[in-house]
């Protein structure tokens, strides 16, 4: 059923990100667009 609604439009954000070498994980929160300590996105 989720095919006859159509695909939903992509999220942009309007930034860019410089990730430095660091051995602790980054986490983004793509709702948010922007950098968080944990329970990010990606």
């Amino acid at each position: 059923m989720w095919k006859l609604q159509g695909a939903e439009p992509l999220t942009g954000i309007d930034q860019r990100y410089k990730f430095p070498y660091t051995p602790e994980p980054v986490n983004v929160d793509l709702l948010a667009g922007r950098l968080v300590p944990t329970g990010g996105d990606l």
